[in-house]
């Protein structure tokens, strides 16, 4: 993980000589909530955060880097600390290369990575 940061920063650091770069930055949170029949109240927490960068240099070419990371768990009202406890956590990593050859024809190459964390209960 030290050595994408560390990579990521080198690309970005090697990027100020250029004249067009955007920084894409995306944060939401939200709860949700649904009622059964038998009066309970059940709650569910999300977190979604995009993190991007992109660098067009004078040649035609483009990269674009974005961390993507989404969790979904139990919400700020749980039920107890007996019943499930579903959580779910995915980092997605992007790298995508374009280059611009002439007005109709381009070249695309994109590597995608995801890391995703499973846990049903507190007990695993």
């Amino acid at each position: 993980m030290k050595r994408v940061l560390i990579l990521l920063i080198s690309i970005i650091a090697a990027a100020g000589a250029f004249s067009e770069q955007a920084p894409y930055i995306s944060f939401d949170i939200s709860e949700g909530m649904v009622t059964t029949d038998t009066s309970d109240i059940i709650t569910s927490y999300n977190i979604f955060a995009d993190i991007g960068y992109i660098i067009k240099t004078p040649d035609g070419s483009s990269y674009m880097v974005m961390y993507e990371l989404l969790y979904q768990g139990p919400g700020l009202r749980p039920l107890s600390s007996e019943s499930l406890m579903e959580r779910n956590q995915d980092h997605f990593f992007v790298f995508k290369y374009m280059k611009e050859i002439n007005p109709k024809l381009s070249f695309k190459a994109k590597a995608n990575y995801l890391l995703e964390y499973y846990r049903l209960s507190k007990s695993e």
